[in-house]
């Protein structure tokens, strides 16, 4: 923040603008009072100042302090609230999708104009354990009269968990307009806001086939999370307690699927997908985020992090979080997971712990 603006002060100099004229140019780049106040002060201070100051943000210890003590989302933009979604249901350039893991839910009533995405029909492929391909993914954007640049608009139900699994594999699949609705189909519920069973139908599109997926930038797979491991980089763990300490292998109150051992990742740190939400299914504020997953679970800029559960959709909540709330660009998304880990043959495993 603090380069931003002594770098935005500078070229403000050579221009000859007035500090006045500064300060409309901050408040128009970024709205934080505390940048506009850097920016004011920077005018009335000089040069001199100005060159002592670049060089305290040299001190990596000061930048981390800053970095790390967060006063608002990196990026607000990604999620938006009921009271603005109730008021823009109809606007042009967006499309509400629904992603539940109970799959009844949509139709029992839903947010009007969303459509329904179905996290293991809609994405999984149906032989192997894998993601749908790109040319899937193009005719599933398509039926639901989605492109490029359509905003897409996730939500659900436990605290948008399945929404932000949904929300991960369309950036998988690069699609970059994403944001999530804070508090989802709880806080929608719970504010007595318009329900419906209609089931919306838009034209057809016709959405490109993405050239890649970006499994390389937002996924892991057992053998780099084996090597996060072994080299005591971040590795967080969102499962339930029980499941950490290796007490059950399944979810509490959730059948058994499979898995034959039970336990976590040796060096991953215990930290709940819900840990990140209030009681009304929002997320913290990023001050409270900063402490949880900065603070306790060691995560922080420029040290690659990787998050799992037992399939990756608890982790990609968690996913969120870091990358969007946080601001963390180096974060990927072990969707293997327990699944994978606790069946495999060899794999190190870890018991007991907090």
């Amino acid at each position: 923040m603090l380069r931003f603006a002594i770098g935005n002060h500078r070229k403000s100099l050579r221009r000859r603008d007035a500090v006045a004229s500064t300060r409309d140019e901050c408040a128009t780049r970024n709205s934080n009072p505390s940048l506009a106040r850097w920016t004011l002060l920077a005018g009335a201070w000089g040069d001199e100042i100005l060159n002592s100051l670049a060089r305290l943000l040299e001190q990596p210890e000061v930048f981390r302090l800053m970095a790390t003590n967060p006063t608002q989302y990196a990026h607000p933009e990604a999620l938006v609230e009921t009271d603005w979604l109730e008021k823009h249901l109809n606007d042009e350039g967006i499309r509400i999708v629904e992603s539940n893991e109970d799959i009844l839910l949509y139709d029992t009533g839903h947010i009007p104009g969303a459509v329904h995405i179905d996290w293991r029909a809609d994405l999984q492929d149906p032989v192997i354990r894998d993601y749908i391909s790109p040319e899937k993914f193009a005719r599933l954007c398509s039926r639901h009269g989605i492109t490029p640049d359509t905003t897409c608009i996730f939500y659900g139900d436990k605290a948008n968990w399945w929404a932000c699994y949904a929300l991960w594999a369309f950036r998988l699949f690069g699609h970059e307009k994403v944001k999530i609705l804070n508090g989802g189909r709880d806080k929608w519920k719970a504010e007595h806001r318009t329900m419906t069973r209609e089931v919306p139908k838009y034209p057809e599109t016709n959405y490109p086939v993405p050239k890649k997926r970006f499994d390389k930038e937002i996924r892991a797979f057992f053998d780099e999370a084996l090597a996060q491991s072994k080299s005591g980089k971040p590795l967080i763990d969102v499962r339930a307690p029980g499941e950490y300490k290796g007490e059950i292998t399944h979810m509490p109150e959730y059948p058994q699927e499979g898995v034959l051992r039970g336990g976590h990742i040796p060096g991953a740190k215990s930290m709940p997908w819900k840990t990140a939400t209030n009681d009304d299914a929002t997320f913290k504020p990023a001050d409270e985020l900063a402490k949880i997953y900065l603070d306790q679970c060691g995560v922080k800029s420029g040290t690659d992090t990787v998050v799992y559960c037992r399939i990756g959709e608890r982790s990609s909540h968690t996913w969120f979080v870091l990358t969007y709330l946080l601001g963390l660009d180096n974060v990927r998304n072990y969707d293997g997971s327990w699944t994978e880990w606790g069946n495999k043959v060899g794999a190190p495993i870890e018991k007991g712990g907090s």
